[in-house]
């Protein structure tokens, strides 16, 4: 920018186009852009990589961690990066015409596709970020694969004040069985505590349940059980917690005593605490929504 504000002022006090011209290519203008149209593709690739990696790490760690339904998954950020993808694979062919072709000393349409495009990714940028609310969620440090001890990785804040913290990494909880070094009679046996902590003792009705509570009641470390659930049950912590309250929740509903109580308030009791997610996870898992299950339920009675 700095680059080009020279040449304009250089240039400025000049009326004819070719005097003006001629100023500019004494400061080797049209080269300097060609590059700056180069570097600017390669920056955005690696300014895509790296915000799709950190989106790719928090989810990650989300469904690994947390079964909270009120923490965000932003999948619509997820979209973002997906959109972005597009716009800077435009980028490239539009620099590429002009670069191969000289599409640009005839025609603009390509680039004009590509602004419009921008312009209208800019503006769903700016309609999602204006929808999210007061309460915010935003990230403190993710922990080095390198690191042995873990560091906080995220942290809720409300209205400015610090309210929880989660301490885990990514290093964490990305390990296997296999590389854990498990025994069949050791992964059998942790299972079979997992079971027991969730049919038995029914600690998914805690709506802030997180993989270090229930390594806690199991005995052993997060890591052991992050990846017996995902080896042994084939699904991650958020699913699984979530599978078992959509459980509960169906048992409620077909319950006699449950038409006394909301289809919220019921979710609130299995551990659910956020509307939208509960009808978003219930739909996902069972197919329809709670009150088509009530009424296909009660068509069968």
């Amino acid at each position: 920018m700095a680059y080009s504000v020279a040449v304009y002022l250089a240039t400025i006090s000049r009326v004819a186009l070719e005097a003006k011209d001629a100023i500019a290519n004494s400061f080797y203008f049209n080269p300097v852009k060609e590059v700056e149209d180069y570097l600017s593709v390669v920056s955005a690739v690696i300014y895509w990589m790296a915000g799709s990696r950190l989106v790719l790490q928090y989810r990650r760690w989300l469904y690994a961690n947390i079964s909270q339904t009120d923490y965000p998954t932003y999948a619509w950020l997820r979209n973002i990066m997906l959109l972005m993808g597009v716009l800077i694979i435009g980028l490239t062919v539009a620099v590429t015409l002009d670069y191969l072709f000289h599409f640009g000393a005839l025609y603009f349409i390509h680039w004009q596709i590509f602004f419009v495009y921008m312009a209208m990714l800019v503006y769903y940028l700016g309609f999602k970020g204006a929808q999210i609310p007061d309460k915010k969620f935003a990230f403190i440090q993710i922990g080095d694969e390198s690191e042995k001890k873990p560091e906080p990785f995220f942290q809720e804040i409300d209205g400015g004040q610090e309210v929880g913290l989660q301490e885990t990494t990514i290093a964490s909880i990305s390990q296997t069985e296999e590389e854990l070094k498990l025994s069949e009679e050791k992964k059998q046996q942790v299972k079979e505590a997992i079971r027991k902590a969730l049919e038995t003792d029914e600690m998914y009705l805690d709506p802030e349940l997180n993989l270090q509570k229930l390594a806690k009641a199991v005995q052993t470390s997060p890591a052991i059980v992050s990846a017996v659930i995902n080896n042994s049950f084939q699904k991650s912590f958020r699913n699984l917690i979530n599978e078992y309250r959509v459980e509960k929740v169906k048992q409620r509903l077909t319950e006699p005593a449950s038409n006394q109580f909301s289809i919220l308030g019921i979710a609130y009791e299995c551990g659910f605490n956020s509307e939208a997610s509960f009808y978003r996870i219930f739909k996902a898992t069972v197919g329809i929504s709670p009150k088509e299950y009530i009424n296909q339920f009660r068509s069968l009675q």
